[in-house]
């Protein structure tokens, strides 16, 4: 399975915009069965511009930083 990337996200939020979802609220879901779900609550943040302890913190926890193999610097952490 293939990570979404913001580009894949953007593309993605502007189709729902023209189909006239503008308005709506963005879920996601906390685990892999997909039935636990909660809004979305703030924009993302790029791990370089997190402080060392808050990355450190979100690097322990987020086990799927596996799939960018070298460059953690990638990641994007939303709310």
């Amino acid at each position: 399975m293939n990570c979404l990337t913001v580009k894949d996200l953007y593309e993605e939020m502007k189709q729902r915009v023209a189909a006239g979802q503008g308005d709506y609220v963005v879920f996601v879901t906390d685990d892999e069965e997909g039935n636990g779900f909660h809004a979305l609550w703030f924009n993302g943040q790029a791990a370089t511009d997190l402080d060392q302890d808050t990355r450190q913190d979100f690097e322990d926890i987020n086990h799927d930083l596996m799939v960018l193999k070298e460059n953690t610097d990638k990641a994007i952490y939303l709310g």
